[in-house]
């Protein structure tokens, strides 16, 4: 029979019991997370099996289901840097997301595998590396679907098993476990090589696995292009209309004809160019020497080589052509002189001496001052009385005149010379002032092939009006080598064009009013000038100076060591500088050989039309590109580089927009060997930085301030997002992204949006930062409280512990006298 308690007892037990409940409920459970990510790391090695070290690549995870070429679930990118000893690490589920969702990834309902490719420029041209399977870590994640860990491991925490790997210097440490020594990248034995090879579809790697390729087979890259009237169609693809690309503004065909024209040696076409025609006879061959002839004299017959002859007359009117029979002979004998063909007289000495002997009748004429005395004879005569001083006289010459003042005239036509004649103070020619040539060191103006002529000055005035005095070989000099009023001096020049000048050794100026001064040069364009040694200026307007300097173009102008300006208006200056149509080439080796291209200092290339490279080894390789400075590389459209070695790269294109090419770069690299980039902005508009971004901050520039108040509040109210750009968007429509949307940060933060001129709104990221800073510090107070109440909180519960063993030991000593009590009133 059961015995009741008495009832003060009774309620003394109920409460005891009630507080041990309360204490019971009271104790808190802890719960582990386990992370939504999983780590992978990896050595990277370049295609000959050297460790790739501090080194930036770009690294693409995928996730596959099933087998290795099964479900792609996931795919997401990683850019990331090489330590010292090739060593990448990432964090599986935290890249930037291409397809698929991490967080969906049923791990255990099947297979899971990891495909890995890596880009060593740090772009996106992936290269396949392999497949492995996911046979432990990522199961950690499907630890969080279930209830229990299903682990015997002693607890219930499914974490504490998960060691993680730390490298420091050379040495890999796992926690919990032990620790390895890493090789230096100059020790590698080189026996990592492996040898790809492949059959059919299957790609297999030596001392490896093989992969089946013929899931990427479409066999349909065989394709036909076809032409229908104006329309390109390419087979399995689409078409295109092709036009003459020429917008003339009507549909006229006609009204672009150009005419031809010929000015001296230069054709011309309308709204066009002119181009230089050789000596444009149709000889039968292109020998220029063999229509040379030569003139020769013999007698009074003047004979040309190869043709005729004719007699030269003796140019007197004397009523025979015999040129002798005017020639007469004075002679004396005895008394009696005679002259040819004529009479004679007799003189007489007059003198009656009485004898035979002439000689004794001799006598000597003597002048002393003005008195004349006779030999043998005692008397003098004084000629003072005769003397007038009028005897001084003057000559002149008038035509073939020869006149005396005070006198007669005497004609001296037959006594040769006569081509000078004084007329004043000037030297003129006596002959044809209208015809007449003259030349000097030889007989003839034309080469007559004498060497001892070939030093001669002459002006042809009859039939060019040209100017020509040195030394000349060859037939340069000849009448069909002269242009008109043109100018030539010096050794074996040529100045074949009107109102040309060639000056020096081999100088030709071939051109109308051309100008060749130098060694070797030749002026061939319309109004061009060629200076130096072998240097060429081939179009009108052109200038070619220096050291075989080349014009070739229109405008074009040339000036240096081998200074090449191909195209119109092209500039070229300095060695070894090429430059095309609206370029310009300035330096040593500098390049611009592409349209509008400018190239400025030692070893720059501008290889795309409208590209500048200025500085030194400075390369513009993409259309309308920049590279200014040291050792640089800007090889995508409209990309601008500044600074020193910075970091080479795969772009997308060189000629059009590609938003995963790079818009701007800073390189700041040690040198060519360690490329490195201070700053790069993408054309997506994302910007990549390799330091550190420092603004004005200090307190003596700022007014109006006061402290942030509720900034906590507004933080808890933005929501963050994923999300890819549309249509209306410049940047990447394919990759995912995380950010905030700019109408809700306003509606919280207008200061930190901003509306840009095409209506669209940004966000200023950096302003966020203070107030971000304020919810931290309002969560530390927040937390600082908690502490401290938990801590209260914690001392009570130790002493209501302490209470409820108290207790505990009270209901025990209770029960026992209670079955005490009991027994004793039994």
């Amino acid at each position: 029979m059961k015995k009741e308690l008495p009832l003060n007892l009774t309620r003394l037990i109920a409460k005891v019991k009630a507080l041990c409940i309360v204490l019971i409920l009271g104790v808190s459970s802890v719960f582990s997370q386990v992370p939504d990510s999983f780590n992978y790391q990896a050595v990277v090695r370049d295609n000959t099996g050297n460790i790739m070290n501090d080194q930036i690549v770009s690294v693409q995870l995928a996730v596959i289901q099933t087998s290795p070429n099964g479900l792609v679930k996931f795919i997401e990118n990683h850019l990331t840097a090489t330590n010292q000893f090739g060593l990448i690490k990432l964090n599986v589920g935290t890249g930037t997301s291409v397809n698929g969702e991490f967080s969906s990834i049923e791990w255990g309902d099947d297979l899971h595998f990891l495909r890995i490719s890596i880009d060593v420029n740090g772009g996106n041209n992936f290269q396949f590396l392999g497949t492995t399977q996911l046979t432990s870590v990522p199961y950690a994640m499907y630890a969080k679907r279930v209830e229990y860990d299903l682990v015997d491991d002693a607890d219930a925490d499914p974490s504490n098993e998960i060691q993680e790997l730390i490298i420091a210097n050379d040495t890999l440490f796992i926690s919990g476990g032990n620790y390895v020594v890493l090789p230096q990248s100059g020790n590698i034995d080189d026996t990592d090589e492996q040898q790809l090879s492949l059959s059919s579809d299957q790609l297999s790697i030596s001392n490896g696995n093989s992969i089946d390729l013929s899931m990427y087979l479409d066999n349909t890259d065989s394709q036909s292009l076809e032409l229908i009237g104006n329309t390109l169609s390419i087979s399995n693809g689409n078409s295109i209309t092709l036009t003459d690309n020429v917008d003339d503004a009507d549909n006229d065909f006609s009204n672009e004809l150009q005419e031809l024209s010929i000015v001296g040696d230069t054709l011309f076409i309308s709204n066009g160019n002119g181009v230089f025609i050789e000596d444009q006879v149709n000889d039968a061959d292109s020998d220029v020497s063999n229509e040379l002839q030569d003139l020769s004299m013999v007698g009074d017959t003047l004979f040309i080589s190869n043709g005729n002859s004719v007699v030269i007359e003796d140019l007197v009117d004397d009523a025979d052509s015999s040129p002798n029979n005017e020639i007469q002979f004075l002679t004396a004998e005895g008394d009696s002189i005679y002259i040819t063909n004529g009479n004679f007289i007799v003189i007489d000495d007059d003198v009656d001496d009485a004898d035979s002997d002439p000689l004794n009748e001799l006598q000597e004429i003597f002048i002393a001052g003005n008195s004349i005395s006779l030999s043998n004879a005692n008397t003098a005569v004084d000629l003072s009385p005769f003397l007038d001083n009028t005897d001084s006289q003057n000559l002149s010459i008038s035509n073939d005149s020869l006149f005396i003042s005070g006198g007669n005239a005497l004609d001296i036509s037959s006594f040769g010379g006569g081509q000078f004649e004084a007329s004043g103070s000037t030297v003129i020619n006596g002959g044809d002032h209208a015809t007449n040539d003259f030349v000097f060191g030889a007989p003839t103006l034309s080469q007559n092939g004498t060497s001892s002529h070939f030093a001669k000055m002459f002006f042809d005035k009859s039939k060019k009006g040209a100017f020509r005095t040195g030394y000349i070989e060859t037939s340069g000099w000849n009448a069909d080598s002269i242009g008109t009023s043109s100018l030539a001096a010096g050794y074996n020049t040529k100045a074949l064009g009107e109102h040309s000048t060639a000056f020096g050794r081999d100088a030709v100026a071939r051109g109308d009013n051309s100008l060749a001064i130098g060694n070797g040069v030749e002026a061939k364009g319309f109004s061009s000038m060629a200076f130096g040694f072998g240097s060429v200026a081939k179009m009108y307007y052109s200038f070619a100076g220096g050291n075989n300097a080349q014009a070739n173009g229109v405008n074009s102008f040339a000036f240096g060591e081998n200074a090449l300006a191909n195209g119109s208006n092209a500039v070229s200056i300095g060695k070894n500088v090429t430059s095309t149509t609206d370029g310009i080439a300035i330096g040593s080796n500098a390049q611009a050989p592409f349209t509008s291209g400018i190239s400025l200092g030692t070893n720059n290339t501008s290889a795309k039309v409208g590209s500048i490279s200025i500085g030194e080894n400075a390369i513009a390789g993409g259309t309308r590109s920049v590279a200014l400075g040291f050792n640089l590389q800007a090889p995508s459209y409209g990309e601008v580089v500044l600074g020193y070695n910075n970091t080479s790269y795969a772009a997308q294109s060189a000629d059009l927009i590609d938003s995963n090419d790079r818009l701007f770069t800073i390189g700041n690299g040690l040198n060519a060997l360690s490329p490195s980039d201070a700053f790069i902005i993408y054309k997506d508009g994302d910007a990549f930085l390799a330091g550190s971004v420092v603004t004005n901050s200090d307190k003596r520039l700022k007014k109006e301030i006061e402290p942030l108040n509720g900034s906590l509040e507004k933080v808890l109210s933005l929501n963050g997002y994923t999300y890819k750009w549309n249509a209306l968007s410049p940047r990447d429509q394919r990759q995912r992204n995380t950010g905030l949307i700019a109408q809700e940060v306003e509606a919280l933060f207008p200061e930190m949006v901003t509306e840009g001129p095409n209506g669209y709104k940004a966000v200023n990221y950096n302003a966020l930062i203070p107030h971000l800073i304020e919810s931290i510090k309002s969560q530390a107070d927040q937390i600082d409280r908690l502490s401290r109440k938990i801590s209260t909180q914690s001392e009570v519960i130790y002493n209501m512990n302490n209470q409820a063993n108290l207790l505990n030991d009270l209901i025990e000593r209770i029960g026992t006298l209670e079955q005490q009590l009991i027994l004793g009133k039994e």
